[in-house]
């Protein structure tokens, strides 16, 4: 099911740009390459029609705060917003030689992910990025959340989210990350 974006963003402004991975790059994220250049090619577009954020919305694969076999029937319950991230991915997609004028070689990313006002009253959650036809086990997911040090910390995985918001940061922009859980 390819979510309609209009449902997700009803009230975030025309200064957003989405990038809807919910049904739609999972035959491609195993090729990087191919990942890469259609990411950077959205996010290329958001930057030069002056868009301020990137709305990057990904399912996911795994978690702590939810079960996949029975979603939560309201369509906003099913959604977490991002707060941070762990990059546990071998992939990368800015990993090469770097072109100066679309960002700097290294960049920070601190608060690269904001949360509007109207989305707040969502559940937060880290974001960990994984490989393509990962998938984290129980055991795994306890001892990411065991060395956090918190039991109370939503994780989610994600093939999509973490390497999207790395161009983006890259690109000087900042992210509101989703994760639907339905």
């Amino acid at each position: 099911m390819n979510l309609p974006s209009e449902l997700l963003v009803e009230s975030l402004t025309n200064q957003e740009f989405i990038i809807n991975f919910t049904d739609t790059v999972f035959s491609k994220a195993n090729n990087l390459n191919s990942f890469s250049d259609e990411v950077f090619h959205l996010v290329d577009y958001a930057k030069n029609k002056n868009f301020k954020r990137i709305v990057v919305i990904d399912r996911g694969i795994s978690s702590t705060s939810h079960n996949e076999n029975n979603p939560k029937q309201n369509f906003k319950d099913n959604l977490s917003v991002v707060i941070d991230h762990i990059n546990l991915a071998t992939l990368n997609p800015l990993i090469g030689p770097n072109d100066n004028s679309k960002g700097e070689r290294f960049f920070a990313l601190n608060n690269l992910y904001i949360i509007p006002e109207e989305l707040k009253e969502l559940d937060q959650t880290t974001i960990v990025g994984i490989n393509p036809n990962t998938k984290p086990n129980k055991e795994e997911v306890g001892l990411l959340v065991s060395s956090l040090n918190s039991n109370t910390l939503g994780i989610e995985f994600s093939y999509n989210l973490v390497q999207t918001s790395l161009i983006a940061a890259h690109r000087k922009m900042q992210v509101i990350g989703l994760i639907y859980k339905g």
